[in-house]
């Protein structure tokens, strides 16, 4: 709120709507999405919102079923990993967008493994890219790939329906490219990322950054170095290293964790991979620790949140994976 506030607009804003924090939108889904939304009482919105929330999530269930090359086990595994992961629940409850980003990478990683079609690939991959740039991670894979036609396409959509409003209010720009790259560091328990338990042994920013441009740096490394390449398991990795090195992690940002670990068990029906699905899907210290916080609890708190991306991110490197035969 701004200092100036009147106390009685503050007190009806409280009551009024659920969620009102600054808009870190790009114009493209503030000026669509957004627009469409104003149009209804905040808790109409709310719950329309978590309506579209659901109707994706099964297109993503569906989608699991062609993903399974007709296994049935491999499916309704799939379903409950969809089904049965708390995050989700954050998600809804804040009436977030990490579903779009989830969806996207879900449906994107299907179609670089020819599983999913161009044209739906091409609206979820350019709609990601308006509502939040996280997935620019996989432009290395598109370019490993080969798929130029999708990359420029998506980036040109978005980039040009930003620019539109950018170029008639350039400090909105400015502001907007420094929300995208982080900004500073948060260190309240609220931010999830592998940073902050970085922080939490005292190491200083430089060392920090060192080991998450290493990270970074790995990842490219290892998308154009290795010859036999799974357009899935790349995209698998990026998602960890997003986890791994980004500034600003929140606890149900962890839906994007869901197509990092159900592609490969789709894609293999390696019991492995329920492990970490398990650890991110289980509820967090938070609630247990919050109010009695101390340094011991604050290292077993971010471990939860960092160990599943460490273990699924060590696979994606180290492990040889098969792909199971047609309805294995």
């Amino acid at each position: 709120y701004r200092p100036d506030i009147d106390p009685a607009l503050k007190k009806y804003l409280d009551n009024a709507v659920p969620f009102h924090p600054p808009n870190r939108y790009p114009p493209g889904f503030a000026y669509t999405i957004g627009l469409l939304l104003s149009f209804m009482k905040p808790w109409t919105a709310y719950l329309f919102w978590l309506i579209v929330h659901e109707l994706v999530l099964g297109l993503c269930i569906f989608l699991s079923w062609r993903f399974a090359d007709g296994s049935k086990v491999r499916f309704r595994v799939a379903a409950a990993m969809w089904l049965g992961y708390l995050p989700w629940y954050l998600e809804l409850y804040m009436g977030q967008t990490t579903f779009i980003i989830m969806t996207a990478t879900f449906i994107l990683a299907g179609w670089l493994d020819d599983r999913a079609n161009k044209w739906h690939t091409g609206f979820w991959w350019t709609f990601s890219l308006m509502t939040k740039p996280i997935t620019l991670l996989f432009a290395p894979v598109l370019v490993r790939k080969r798929r130029f036609g999708m990359l420029i396409s998506g980036l040109s959509i978005a980039v040009g329906s930003a620019m539109a409003y950018f170029v008639s209010r350039p400090e909105d720009g400015k502001l907007f490219i420094k929300w995208m790259s982080g900004e500073e560091m948060v260190h309240s328990l609220g931010n999830y990322c592998f940073q902050a338990l970085l922080y939490r042994f005292h190491m200083n920013d430089q060392t920090t950054q060192v080991i998450t441009g290493t990270l970074v740096l790995l990842g490219l490394v290892l998308t154009f170095m290795r010859r036999k390449i799974n357009g899935g398991r790349l995209i698998s990795m990026w998602v960890c290293i997003y986890f791994l090195a980004y500034t600003h992690v929140w606890e149900h940002h962890l839906v994007l964790f869901l197509p990092a670990v159900i592609l490969p068990w789709l894609f293999t029906g390696k019991t492995r991979y329920l492990v970490p699905w398990f650890l991110a899907a289980i509820p967090s210290t938070f609630f247990i620790f919050n109010g009695h916080w101390n340094w011991t609890r604050e290292i077993i708190y971010l471990t939860g949140a960092c160990l599943p991306i460490l273990i699924l991110f060590m696979d994606t490197i180290f492990v040889k994976q098969i792909r199971a035969l047609p309805g294995e």
